[in-house]
């Protein structure tokens, strides 16, 4: 089974390493990026992975309600 992952870190260039690390491995697709949270609701609807990867720095949310925020769009979704 593929898993299809959404990536949320404020560093372009982490999220380009990631990128690729992640693309590198096998049954790992990268579907969608974003810079902060407020722009990750958009696209991650549209994207609809089955993992959530972002790093606590960008958060402008706590990550208690990040997390039930990605339960809610996306319950199948592990973050």
């Amino acid at each position: 089974m593929t898993t299809r992952i959404f990536l949320v870190d404020d560093h372009e260039i982490v999220r380009r390493g990631l990128f690729d690390l992640l693309g590198g491995v096998e049954d790992f697709v990268v579907v969608g990026e974003a810079a902060s949270v407020g722009k990750r609701w958009r696209r991650y609807r549209r994207a609809m992975p089955t993992s959530l990867f972002w790093t606590c720095g960008c958060l402008t949310a706590t990550a208690s309600s990040c997390a039930a925020n990605s339960a809610r769009c996306c319950p199948t979704c592990a973050a």
